[in-house]
């Protein structure tokens, strides 16, 4: 997938050498075509998977309200940044006197050291108050991740003005039905397959690989490759996903590809560093429970089971700050766009735990850099016009299923809608990769890292030892063991 950047530095701060280590990085080290032009004091950066130029405008995603996108321009002086109705595509910004900069990702940031970037600990209490950061928040002062439905505007004489967007979306469907639905998730996943020439998609034992599948053709369907992620912890005769994705696969005679799948442990040393690019495109069913199935409400949930009351005044060392109340909106279908919003366009997310998935910043992350076709303003603007007892619970998911693909769903599932609804059938032996993961324990992960703890410059280590001994700060411990690694990585090398 596309990724932008920009830098304008009045004052040329910043040397060209930390330019282009920036660029380098932005291009996932020479593994994505890297295009630039240079403007009055800067520079504007695209970098994709396909051959193209830049005109007065960069744009990655698709430019239309329907799906998702940022863009950029520089025209008479005037940068512009542009994001979706739900900015749905992390745009990260950094801005400072004369010089701002901007970026898809934090990587090509890190790269330029003359920003001396620091921790903010507004973001970090944030987080270990409710394992998320809210809004525009980041773990570093001065950048941020440009709010939803925006027009962000830069030049040396008016500086910086953020103004929120009149939206352009004018095809939302009011209470849509399940056609309507079937309509718009086949519209998305051929619009995705059309702009990156797919080829490849996904498969597992769940319901949102399974319904694209029902989305292609029977030409696509036919030259396709299918890709299931085995579990090295498992036989793969016990491996849920691997049983029924074949039993998909056979069934339609789909060219299928079993790989080993080596997810990324807490511990391991590249976990906050950026995965390697995939080495082709997929079809992916990123968040389609979550909005389709209506699991964003459970993991609101989750904020407020492990909600963390008060902080120790003393845990950082940095001047404490005043930590905003989470309120959510009683209103569907506020609630419903303020929980996908707030969840999964956090900086740093506890949502997903147990290090499965290598999420080090913003699960958008994985999202954008994938072609999703659940994640879409369409799908999402139509889903909140509907009551929340009419698709949470899988409702809409399963009508969806036994109006429009009843042959799809006579296999086994590995997916909560067999939890919902019985007529589903489900697969009762055999385990995942969930289930089978190996997590050290939290005295075993903080003996291993307490010399560094107690080496790192953001905390108080007295303090840490304090709630080591006490009883029910395991939570907080943990999330304490996040930051830490996540500052020794990352801010470090900066």
């Amino acid at each position: 997938m596309e990724l932008i950047f920009g830098i304008i530095d009045l004052k040329n701060r910043i040397p060209q050498q930390e330019v282009d280590a920036a660029l380098i990085s932005l291009s996932l080290d020479a593994k994505r075509t890297l295009i630039s032009k240079n403007i009055p004091n800067g520079i504007l950066a695209l970098a994709n998977t396909q051959e193209s130029s830049i005109g007065e405008e960069i744009v990655t995603g698709l430019k239309d309200d329907r799906y998702n996108y940022t863009s950029a321009s520089f025209i008479e002086g005037v940068l512009k940044l542009e994001n979706d109705p739900l900015g749905l595509r992390p745009i990260l910004y950094y801005q400072q006197d004369h010089l701002f900069v901007f970026s898809s990702e934090i990587e090509p940031l890190l790269e330029l050291k003359s920003l001396s970037l620091q921790v903010s600990n507004q973001g970090i209490q944030q987080y270990l108050t409710y394992g998320i950061t809210l809004g525009e928040s980041t773990f570093i002062k001065n950048l941020y991740n440009l709010s939803p439905n925006s027009c962000l505007t830069f030049d040396s004489i008016n500086g910086l003005a953020i103004n929120k967007k009149n939206s352009h979306f004018k095809e939302q469907i009011k209470n849509p039905t399940s056609k309507n639905i079937n309509d718009i998730l086949t519209r998305s996943t051929q619009a995705w397959i059309e702009k990156y020439n797919i080829e490849a998609a996904n498969l597992s034992g769940g319901a949102d690989t399974r319904i694209l599948l029902a989305c292609l053709d029977q030409k696509q369907r036919d030259s396709f490759t299918f890709f299931t992620d085995a579990s090295p912890f498992l036989d793969r005769e016990s491996d849920k996903d691997v049983i029924i994705a074949k039993q998909v696969a056979d069934r339609y005679h789909l060219k299928h590809v079993i790989r080993d799948h080596v997810p990324t442990q807490l511990t391991d040393s590249n976990l906050y560093k950026r995965s390697e690019p995939p080495e082709i495109l997929k079809l992916s069913g990123n968040h389609g429970g979550e909005i389709l199935g209506g699991d964003v409400f459970t993991a609101l949930d989750w904020i407020y089971r492990h909600h963390i009351e008060e902080l120790p005044n003393d845990l950082l060392t940095g001047e404490a700050q005043h930590t905003d109340e989470i309120v959510v909106p009683q209103d569907h279908p506020d609630k419903f766009l303020w929980s996908l919003q707030t969840l999964f366009r956090s900086f740093y997310s506890d949502i997903y735990d147990g290090g499965i998935f290598n999420h080090w910043t913003m699960p958008q992350r994985f999202t954008f850099r994938k072609c999703a076709p659940f994640w879409t303003c369409e799908l999402i603007l139509s889903i909140a016009s509907l009551k929340e007892k009419e698709f949470s619970n899988y409702s809409l998911y399963a009508q969806l299923y036994r109006e429009h693909h009843c042959d799809f769903a006579d296999l086994p599932f590995h997916s909560p809608i067999t939890s919902h609804h019985e007529d589903f059938p489900t697969l009762r032996s055999g385990s995942n990769q969930k289930e089978s993961f190996p997590r050290p324990s939290l005295d075993e992960l903080y003996e291993d890292l307490r010399e560094g703890i107690r080496n790192n410059p953001i905390f108080n280590f007295e303090a840490i030892q304090k709630l080591k001994e006490q009883e029910g700060k395991e939570k907080l411990l943990k999330r304490i063991i996040k930051c830490h690694l996540w500052t020794q990585q990352i801010i470090a090398t900066t």
